[in-house]
């Protein structure tokens, strides 16, 4: 399976979450976007092309103040894809909250 079989899903929770969707980088087809948090850390949510009808997403800390690496996966059916993505955006506003 290819991006395309989950492109709209993907763009509908980007565009409904106000998030800039990246779809290439280094000239290889890509899904992720960026999430600031008020203290200037930076953190992304991956999306691997979906295999065997399952999509797994990532959330990552890219840049923290304290250096804390962090990182998340969930795997999910296309039709969970949705949901999926709101829990890795949970996942960082409960690590931009950490003391």
């Amino acid at each position: 399976m290819s991006y395309s079989d989950v492109d709209p899903i993907i763009q509908g929770w980007a565009k409904a979450r106000s998030l800039k969707l990246f779809t290439n980088f280094a000239g290889e087809q890509t899904r992720f976007c960026y999430i600031s948090s008020a203290k200037g850390e930076c953190f992304q949510i991956s999306i691997e092309p979906p295999e065997n009808g399952e999509i797994s997403v990532h959330a990552w800390s890219i840049e923290t103040i304290d250096d804390v690496e962090m990182h998340e996966e969930w795997k999910s059916r296309i039709d969970g894809l949705r949901a999926t993505l709101e829990a890795a955006l949970s996942e960082i506003e409960v690590w931009m909250k950490r003391p």
